[in-house]
């Protein structure tokens, strides 16, 4: 049967993958077929095989070498088996990273011509995964595992050994929170061994099979549970020398670590006590197995002797560092850090604090590739680090003012805002400077460089040199002449490591000099606050950043010349409760906007109190701020805020209210903050960075404005969403009305601007002209229409599958031109080109999700898309808005850009006209002082 190609994708280059051998360790044919050479090849295999399951590690090593040094003198096939052997031994010792370049050195060198089967590319690949997965590369790790079980899939479950890469599948599926995958995979695998003869092989797969059990309930917190499948497990294990197998140790530190979160402590204690010596013999004290039942035994004796956790802490801490076990120290630094603070060493545990933050960025800058919505979980899931970073950094602010830790903040800040899209601004970024031969230059260099350094890591290995300086001979038996040669050759690898190493630094110092945006794509770093107020920031900025702590907010001030940090104490559960009430009204005015009354100052007031009056002072001289906001701060337009409230001003409303005038009269009376500052908002720190530095220079527009308004939603005969448009009206929750005055809105726009204009209307208001037109020279883009949520377009189930994102909703008749008449943010993201001044989302909730459903990430996906796609700044509103006010609003703004005013100064204005103005609806004058009529837009952007 002739072999399926599969395409793997290694972190260097694409390779075709085919199988060339079967063996056990990358052993070659039947023994009797072998040369001689082959036959010590052969030996060593199962002789390494043996070494790793009693955990001699280090001459697993060395006969891993050996067998590279024999295959050296033959085929290329006994090379990619050697490769492998090494890696696994480097894999057992811990080793991820140095297992890794090996592993991808034995899949480089597949030969497809040769293609006997694929059971050794089923290892490497399968060993790949693991190592991948033990540095935290989830997304490598999970293609790797998944090409893993493709092949196996196409061999078929033929023996016992073929469950043992269940384990890594399932673990990565653990790590990424997909829990019911990953309980599906392992009814799966015990589907499979049921069907398999019993042996003690089996039964020691079915062991590791019952380890994983007990860890995915462990994961999902049901510890005594896991505890029943960990001995399950150990009883499996016992005929295969449980005293020195890795398998065994580590399920017995796992059952362990569940007596501990159940409190049966001392239990947990003899467990450790009973192991941490066999793990010691069989591994050394550099093993991350070792550091894990470290970290154990402190957990232990935290309870009792706290002073005593501590140095195991370190211990274990410094352990993970040096095998670059990125996981393990993530795991630990909460209760690492918690334990410096408890012993009063406050510098030790910042120190702590930013090296585990810098792996956490490490790990999350490695899931790249993966969905969008299960990094934002893997964000979530370690979010309580940095926001335990900020109370550390506040406290020692207090204590030492002066002394930088604000500026450490205000970096850690800016590291946990809306992650994914920083991150997509910075594709962005390095997207906009692919022309940029000389940058691009340098990145290639910088590549190759960095895979030369790699290849010189795999020769020190191969040859057994180091950075260590040469020694003399290593034996009285060793030739003079021979440790001459010796020491010469580890002399010469040493300098030419040393100078590959320090090349690649410098290259690496030069692209963080002239290129940083390539560079943060994989290290991501924090703002360093100097370089912002030097290259940033301009003399008239105020820059407003929130944390919302979970018994306290955080405020940053940023201007030219000055950092203020204040710390305010509130609940996040209240904070949350009163931005909710705000949007409340506004999410639901009735049907004759009866409910806009609910509207309460007061609660306005408050929220003033707690997230303006605090920096008030420092504020006063800035009437223009850029507001980077936190959790549901970013459903809350901040010109709504009510600066005063006192007695003169609620008997001036009371008094308004009462009167037979314009009905929401009294709303005109109060000091909303729109009065007198402009206000603009961006979704991070790194976003100003990214746009006052990176964005492109703006074109000689073609077209003043692009149009897209009163897109046709009625029936029509292959209407591909007909069945999803009764899908709304039948479920009750959503509606899609005409809006004709969109129209309207669409050709005021064009007359007020004057200049060469394209309207796109009714039916013409098509998805695909969105995509085939030339808006990249466009200086205004209009969408008046409605937009979904995420969460309202998941509605949609029975659609196709773009519907699960954020979208606006184009025209639903006339030739969709095999369109589905929804602009989805993926769409945008990987379709358009963009250089608008202002694009205008003129249409439902286009700025941010409700504040039920905030995502951590910001804004609405359509947002942060228009914003990758290139458009300089959005107009988007927060909820649904009422259409005769926003026309006007609109309108007014783009009145107002004709007269030369910046973005923020034409909507500032708008606003203040629509707090004066009137609108008469069913005979009835209301005021449109209201925040629900002029309130809704906001500037994002610059």
């Amino acid at each position: 049967m002739r072999p399926l190609p599969i395409r793997i994708i290694t972190r260097r280059l694409v390779v075709s993958v085919c199988v060339l051998l079967t063996i056990s360790l990358g052993a070659g044919a039947h023994a009797q077929q072998r040369s001689a050479r082959g036959q010590e090849f052969y030996e060593l295999g199962q002789q390494i095989g043996k070494a790793i399951q009693e955990g001699r590690d280090d001459q697993a090593e060395q006969m891993a070498l050996q067998r590279l040094e024999i295959a050296g003198e033959g085929n290329g096939h006994m090379q990619r088996a050697a490769y492998f052997t090494l890696g696994t031994a480097l894999a057992a010792q811990g080793r991820a990273a140095e297992a890794e370049i090996a592993l991808n050195k034995a899949l480089d060198m597949q030969n497809p011509e040769l293609a006997a089967g694929r059971d050794l590319s089923i290892k490497i690949l399968g060993r790949l995964a693991v190592v991948q997965g033990q540095q935290g590369k989830l997304a490598l790790a999970n293609q790797s595992m998944e090409l893993t079980m493709g092949l196996l899939r196409q061999q078929g479950f033929n023996s016992a050994d073929d469950l043992k890469w269940f384990r890594p599948l399932i673990h990565n599926l653990m790590q990424l929170k997909q829990f019911d995958q990953a309980q599906a995979r392992l009814d799966e695998a015990f589907g499979i061994a049921n069907r398999l003869p019993a042996t003690v092989d089996l039964n020691f797969r079915l062991g590791q099979l019952r380890e994983v059990q007990g860890d995915l309930l462990a994961r999902t917190g049901r510890h005594r549970q896991a505890v029943a499948e960990f001995d399950k497990a150990l009883t499996l294990y016992s005929p295969q020398n449980p005293d020195i197998r890795t398998d065994v140790q580590r399920c017995a530190l796992s059952k362990a670590e569940s007596l501990l979160r159940v409190g049966q402590t001392a239990e947990a204690a003899a467990v450790v006590a009973t192991w941490l010596p066999m793990i010691r013999d069989a591994r050394g004290e550099k093993h991350t197995l070792y550091a894990r039942a470290r970290v154990l035994q402190a957990h232990a004796v935290s309870l009792t002797e706290p002073s005593e956790a501590l140095p195991l802490y370190a211990q274990a801490w410094a352990i993970f560092l040096d095998n670059d076990a990125n996981n393990e120290l993530v795991q630990l630094l909460p209760r690492y850090v918690a334990a410096l603070q408890s012993a009063g060493q406050l510098g030790t545990a910042r120190d702590v604090t930013l090296t585990g933050l810098d792996r956490i960025d490490r790990l999350f800058g490695q899931t790249q590739g993966l969905d969008d919505r299960v990094r934002e979980d893997l964000a979530r899931a370690t979010q309580g680090n940095f926001e335990r970073a900020l109370e550390l950094l506040t406290r020692m602010n207090r204590d030492t003012p002066g002394a930088g830790h604000d500026r450490d903040a205000l970096g850690v800040l800016s590291r946990m805002q809306s992650r994914l899209f920083t991150e997509q601004l910075r594709k962005a970024d390095v997207k906009s400077y692919s022309k940029n031969t000389a940058l691009m230059d340098k990145v290639r260099v910088f590549k190759a460089e960095s895979a030369r350094l790699d290849a010189l890591r795999l020769q020190g290995l191969v040859r057994g040199q180091t950075d260590a300086d040469p020694v003399a001979p290593t034996s009285a038996t060793e030739d003079p002449m021979v440790a001459q040669r010796r020491i010469k050759s580890d002399t010469e690898y040493r300098e030419r490591r040393k100078a590959q190493s320090a090349l690649v630094k410098t290259l690496a110092d030069d692209l963080w000099k002239t290129f940083p945006r390539y560079m943060e794509l994989t290290r991501p770093r924090a703002i360093d606050v100097t370089e912002l107020q030097k290259t940033v920031l301009r003399k008239d900025d105020a820059v407003l950043s929130y944390a919302l702590l979970e018994h306290e907010l955080l405020i940053f001030l940023t201007t030219q010349h000055q950092l203020v940090l204040r710390s305010v104490p509130v609940e996040r559960s209240d904070l949350n409760r009163w931005v909710q009430e705000v949007r409340a009204t506004m999410e639901n005015p009735g049907d004759n906007l009866e409910h806009l009354q609910d509207l309460n100052p007061a609660t306005l007031h408050r929220l003033y109190s707690i997230l303006i009056e605090p920096v008030q002072a420092e504020l006063a001289a800035y009437p223009r701020w850029i507001v980077v906001a936190d959790g549901p701060l970013f459903t809350l337009p901040f010109e709504l805020l009510v600066s005063r409230w006192g007695p003169r001003e609620q008997t001036a409303f009371e008094a308004l209210k009462a009167t037979q005038g314009d009905t929401l009269g009294q709303y005109r009376v109060l000091n909303y903050l729109a009065r007198n500052t402009r206000i603009s908002y961006l979704p991070s720190l790194s976003s100003l960075v990214s746009v006052r530095l990176y964005s492109n220079p703006l074109p000689r527009f073609e077209t003043e404005l692009t149009s897209f308004a009163n897109p046709s939603f009625g029936s029509a005969s292959g209407d591909v969403l007909e069945r999803a448009q009764r899908s709304l009206h039948k479920r009750g929750a959503l509606s899609i009305p005409p809006l004709p005055e969109t129209e309207t809105e669409a050709r005021q726009l064009a007359q007020v601007l004057g200049k060469t204009s394209r309207l796109f209307l009714g039916e013409e208001a098509q998805e695909h002209r969105v995509k085939t037109e030339n808006l990249a020279s466009t200086r205004y883009l209009h969408f008046a229409t409605h937009g979904l949520l995420g969460s309202e377009t998941a509605r949609l189930n029975d659609g196709p599958a773009a519907l699960n994102q954020p979208a606006l909703l184009m025209s639903l008749s006339g030739n969709l031109r095999g369109e589905d008449g929804l602009l989805t943010m993926s769409e945008i993201l990987g379709g358009l080109t963009l250089n608008a001044e202002l694009a205008v989302l003129s249409a439902c909730n286009t700025a941010g999700e409700t504040s039920k459903a905030n995502s951590g990430e910001g804004f609405a996906g359509l947002t942060r898309a228009f914003m990758f796609a290139g458009a300089h700044r959005l107009m988007v509103s927060h909820w649904s808005v009422e259409s005769a006010t926003t026309e006007r609003l609109v309108t007014h703004t783009f009145q107002g850009l004709t007269r030369g005013n910046t973005a923020d100064a034409a909507l500032d204005q708008a606003r203040k006209d629509l707090i004066q103005d009137t609108l008469t609806v069913g005979g009835v004058a209301l005021s449109t002082a209201h925040p629900y009529f002029w309130a809704p837009f906001v500037l994002v952007g610059d």
